[in-house]
């Protein structure tokens, strides 16, 4: 009797530990994001021949592009990038975005001015830079350029 009630204690103990794990499903550990969630990026006017243009990605996988001057793409545009490439930028903002200054800018005027703006969660963040933002900031700033440079841009018609 005293090794059963042995054995039924170590089982209770051992399954009552599972509980609190989280089972694997097999798809992205990644969390979930809303069609509300987006990251942005505006780059402004400079006096030289810098982009203009403002990138918004939302939740759902849709990047609107709104461009202005110096790019192959005036006016509006739109493409899905997928949702988990979209996931993937809100959850890399995500993680950075309140170690984050507000500002990273220079003390000389007449630098290209880029802001990048996220709504993730209910929480906002926003911050104009130059180039001298943290590295892993940039990298993430160069990932959204490489969006606006893909070719398979569809005009949105007003």
């Amino acid at each position: 009797m005293r090794i059963l009630t042995f054995a039924f204690a170590l089982f209770l103990l051992f399954s009552s530990g599972s509980c609190n794990r989280k089972k694997h499903t097999g798809s992205s550990d990644k969390a979930k994001f809303n069609t509300t969630d987006n990251v942005g990026l505006k780059k402004f006017r400079c006096r030289g021949n810098c982009q203009v243009y403002e990138l918004t990605i939302s939740g759902d996988g849709m990047a609107r592009l709104n461009g202005e001057a110096n790019l192959p793409f005036i006016g509006r545009f739109e493409k899905n990038i997928g949702q988990e490439k979209a996931w993937s930028l809100l959850s890399e903002m995500q993680g950075m975005m309140f170690s984050l200054n507000d500002e990273y800018l220079p003390t000389v005027s007449d630098y290209h001015i880029i802001e990048t703006t996220a709504n993730i969660g209910g929480n906002s963040k926003k911050v104009k830079c130059e180039y001298n933002a943290p590295e892993n900031f940039k990298k993430f700033i160069d990932e959204l350029e490489a969006i606006v440079s893909e070719s398979d841009w569809k005009e949105v018609k007003q």
